[in-house]
């Protein structure tokens, strides 16, 4: 017989995409109609979940007529206040 799109075999049993799941570092298989997804960590992205996310945060200040920014690098956890001191 033939089978819809999204199933196969002698009986069309619904395909599941993530048997060859190729999702890296630890992301997580969806299974889709027709596909699959990858649900990153927040550590990582991509479709494969193959890219490690960049931990940098950039603060921008306007001042004046100037506009001046700061780059912190490292950070790998939510970053919610920064207090600067004089």
């Amino acid at each position: 017989c033939t089978c819809l799109e999204g199933y196969s075999g002698p009986n069309c049993q619904k395909i599941d995409y993530c048997t060859a799941s190729k999702c890296e570092n630890g992301g997580k298989c969806i299974s889709k109609e027709t596909s699959f997804m990858c649900s990153c960590s927040k550590l990582y992205e991509g479709d494969f979940c193959q890219f490690k996310r960049e931990t940098n945060y950039m603060l921008n200040f306007s001042r004046y007529d100037t506009n001046d920014f700061i780059r912190l690098r490292g950070f790998e956890i939510n970053l919610t206040e920064v207090r600067f001191l004089r």
